[in-house]
């Protein structure tokens, strides 16, 4: 499935979207609200959204550059002038130097140019990760060059889709442990899937990796919860043991960061899920 998302992002999930979708069919009764605490590129909550398996989305991330990015197409007042911003940009070696010094000093630019220099980077650079070197490398003499991942056209029309559905999307900035906490005190009708990083790897491949005890933490978070909850971990003993009281599942998954290669990755669901398909 092509993911409807503007952003390429490691581990992105909509692969997952019919086992993701048959799963919440089963277990809710109507098209519940949807919840994304680690969203980064959002592509499976897009894909629920525009088809009608959930009825809203609520999408978290804690890095202030792709929460900027959400927030900068979902609002009336910035989303006009992001869409004049892909217009005008030339795509080339310079502007990604420029892009990047945008990124790198955040607290100098608005909140809309943070988050077009995030789009920027994204779609530019090797994997779309935003601490990577860009396509075809800084001297442009690779195979690939820095613009083949950016068809403006292409990238215009899944943003103007993304603003159509403006008024079913939320966007915060929160810790996701603080973010499910607070969520699940004022909802009953949630479903929230959790695809935190990696215990391995992930510090090559996200800002805000994880440590040992923030995983601890956010497990006991998350066993606290009331509302029905679906996580995907990569296969890890330490997360075995973590979430061992709870149906755990095995799947293979295909990834293209860095390099194509299978993963295999855990499955857990939440115990008051009476349908636990595999994935």
């Amino acid at each position: 499935m092509i993911s409807k998302s503007p952003l390429r992002y490691p581990g992105g999930k909509v692969k997952l979207y019919t086992f993701m979708s048959n799963l919440i069919n089963e277990n809710t009764d109507n098209p519940p609200v949807y919840v994304e605490p680690f969203a980064g590129g959002a592509g499976l909550a897009l894909e629920l959204l525009f088809n009608g398996v959930v009825n809203r989305v609520k999408i978290n991330d804690f890095d202030p550059a792709i929460y900027s990015f959400w927030y900068s197409i979902t609002t009336e007042e910035t989303f006009h002038l992001f869409v004049d911003y892909l217009d005008k940009v030339e795509v080339n070696i310079e502007e990604w130097y420029h892009q990047k010094d945008i990124y790198l000093n955040q607290s100098n630019h608005s909140q809309l140019e943070l988050g077009f220099a995030t789009f920027f980077l994204n779609r530019c650079n090797r994997s779309g990760i935003l601490k990577a070197g860009p396509i075809g490398g800084k001297k442009q003499d690779g195979k690939y060059k820095i613009d083949c991942r950016f068809n403006k056209d292409k990238l215009k029309s899944l943003i103007n889709k993304i603003y159509e559905y403006r008024n079913q999307i939320d966007v915060t900035n929160e810790n996701a442990e603080d973010f499910i906490k607070r969520i699940d005190q004022y909802y009953d009708d949630l479903f929230i899937y959790l695809d935190p990083p990696y215990v391995e790897k992930g510090s090559s491949l996200y800002k805000n990796s994880f440590e040992m005890k923030d995983h601890i933490s956010l497990c006991n978070a998350i066993k606290e919860l009331d509302n029905k909850w679906f996580v995907t971990y990569d296969n890890n003993d330490l997360i075995k043991d973590l979430y061992s009281e709870y149906t755990l599942k095995l799947f293979d998954i295909n990834y293209s960061a860095g390099s194509k290669r299978k993963e295999n990755e855990i499955a857990v669901y939440s115990n008051n899920l009476k349908y636990k398909l595999e994935p």
